[in-house]
């Protein structure tokens, strides 16, 4: 079994993206992905405007789907030697304000991703950052398509990011 954790906290056109996920991995012999939510604790810390949040075993329905969808993007995309997975998902982290589904799918797929063999390409990987980084050109709800590289979810009238600041 291998710990791995990732995080992402990058600001872009003004507006920050994080989370912070940690998960344990057991290599298996059968051709499946084991996903096991092991939430350990509510944990909430800071200001209603600046809150870290640690998702809870019950709640952020919106979060914990970007998460599985993240973990199934790069089982889909390891190496061969690879066969199955068995994925425990320990810590899910995020900022009230700074963090969605779409930002902790990207950041559930790097945690894999960046540790073992994989077939993904630069391009691929580049057209994923590219969607997250516009994310918050979306609503709450919307999710990463990673099959088709797209967003699903309702498009903002208007921009929350800051274009072109002096």
């Amino acid at each position: 079994m291998i710990e791995l954790e990732h995080e992402i906290k990058e600001f872009k056109n003004g507006l920050l993206h994080f989370g912070v996920i940690g998960v344990r991995i057991l290599f298996i012999k059968e051709p499946v992905l084991e996903i096991i939510e092991n939430y350990p604790y509510d944990y909430f810390k800071g200001t209603e405007s600046e809150m870290i949040e640690s998702i809870p075993s019950k709640g952020y329905k919106d979060w914990k789907k970007g998460v599985f969808y993240g973990i199934e993007y790069a089982y889909s995309k390891l190496d061969d030697k690879y066969i199955g997975l068995k994925v425990i998902i320990d810590k899910v982290i995020g900022l009230h304000l700074d963090s969605n589904s779409i930002i902790l799918a990207f950041i559930a797929s790097r945690v894999i991703l960046s540790s073992l063999l994989n077939t993904e390409s630069y391009e691929e990987k580049g057209k994923l950052e590219q969607l997250v980084f516009n994310s918050w050109d979306y609503d709450l709800e919307a999710q990463l398509n990673f099959e088709n590289y797209t967003i699903v979810g309702q498009k903002l009238s208007e921009s929350r990011y800051k274009v072109n600041e002096k």
